[in-house]
């Protein structure tokens, strides 16, 4: 195992403490309680993270392709095309694939749609289809999240995630097995 969402901590943190992030879910989510609330900021500012990483993957490797390429691009498959020829976007890919392992296939197409009925004041990428080119637009929240997180993620792969593995005692042990 991997260790995928470390990279995206603090930048989930501060979306999650965002005056703008809140008033967006409490507005689309009027009568619901502050448990609901809390979730719906947690997985907003989770799925803010995955698809502006997803974004900056498509900038760094094919800047004029649409959002919806970011799908083809985590299938892992090395297309014949000029822009996977190079190792260094091929290495870039292979690192996305990790940190975004649960956005592959449809579910990318999901949260992007997600993403784009966001308010523009929180994302970093202006985007009003799927089909379109995703351009990069200033924000207040967190505005150089591009150069400190996305970026270098893209750069590193993932560290391997320790496990703490208990051992046996000695003695004699029994099984059901069924």
């Amino acid at each position: 195992m991997r260790e995928t969402i470390k990279w995206r901590r603090n930048l989930c943190k501060k979306l999650r403490n965002s005056d703008e992030l809140q008033q967006y879910v409490a507005s689309s989510l009027v009568n619901a309680d502050a448990k609901v609330h809390q979730r719906t900021i947690e997985r907003f500012a989770q799925l803010i993270a995955d698809v502006e990483l997803g974004l900056t993957l498509l900038q760094e490797v094919a800047l004029e392709e649409p959002a919806t390429s970011v799908e083809a691009l985590l299938k892992g498959y090395r297309f014949p095309v000029e822009q996977l020829q190079s190792d260094r976007n091929w290495q870039l890919i292979q690192n996305a694939r990790f940190y975004l392992i649960q956005r592959k296939g449809r579910q990318w197409l999901r949260v992007l749609q997600e993403y784009i009925n966001l308010p523009e004041i929180i994302r970093i990428y202006s985007l009003e289809d799927a089909r379109n080119v995703p351009q990069l637009i200033p924000s207040s929240i967190y505005p150089n999240r591009l150069e400190e997180i996305y970026r270098p993620t893209l750069l590193r792969t993932p560290q391997h995630r320790q496990r703490k593995v208990n051992l046996a005692t000695e003695g004699r042990w029994y099984a059901k097995i069924s």
